[in-house]
């Protein structure tokens, strides 16, 4: 029986990914909070265990604010580049037949910080819904204004919306800058994501027509 009580530690790494800065606590039903730090942002996250070791059930949620883009990137792909800001929160619960995960995220302007992204990251968030539309491009940089959306895994099935605004049966996901950058939309019916007038903005950038 763990007992109740209160725990910190200066970093904990899981993978890729490190939290630094952490500060816990949880009580005789182990249900707790811990508080830490996430690529210069703040983050807290809640959760509560149940049942035994045979059926054992874990439920959270969490917040993380104001999160610099360019670490958290490149401890996903060496090949992402994302400049910017973001809030991302979330909930799971996962027990005996049970898988459910819901991430939302969305961008933040921060006086100073660019909002940028290479192609690397175009790519990666297109494969979320099944898609690799261009196989390479250089290296130029592509604005965005927002970035929003939400991700929700459910017993192997994967969603994704886009709540950076709507048209049609598209939801955007991504959307480009005030001089120029690359959209990124969700198809509703087949839950694909399409980069929207990527030619003339290759073209723009590189003079060519991407290959296929």
């Amino acid at each position: 029986m763990i007992p109740p009580g209160t725990f910190s530690s200066d970093a904990i790494s899981f993978r890729n990914f490190g939290i630094t800065g952490v500060n816990g606590h949880f009580n005789n039903d182990l249900e707790g909070e811990n508080l830490f730090s996430f690529y210069g942002g703040d983050g807290r996250i809640n959760y509560s265990f149940s049942g035994n070791t045979d059926q054992a059930s874990l439920s959270f949620s969490f917040r993380l604010e104001n999160v610099d883009l360019s670490g958290f990137a490149a401890s996903l792909n060496k090949d992402v580049y994302v400049s910017g800001r973001m809030d991302i929160e979330g909930s799971g619960n996962f027990s005996e037949g049970v898988r459910a995960l819901e991430i939302s995220f969305r961008s933040r302007r921060t006086r100073g910080v660019k909002q940028v992204m290479n192609f690397g990251a175009v790519k990666a968030i297109s494969s979320l819904g099944g898609g690799n539309p261009v196989k390479a491009v250089g290296g130029s940089n592509f604005g965005y204004s927002l970035i929003a959306g939400r991700v929700t895994i459910r017993n192997e099935f994967l969603t994704v919306e886009g709540l950076a605004g709507e048209r049609g049966d598209m939801q955007y996901i991504v959307r480009s800058g005030l001089f120029g950058g690359i959209n990124l939309s969700v198809d509703k019916k087949t839950n694909t994501i399409k980069i929207e007038d990527l030619a003339n903005t290759l073209n723009k950038h590189f003079g060519s027509q991407p290959s296929r």
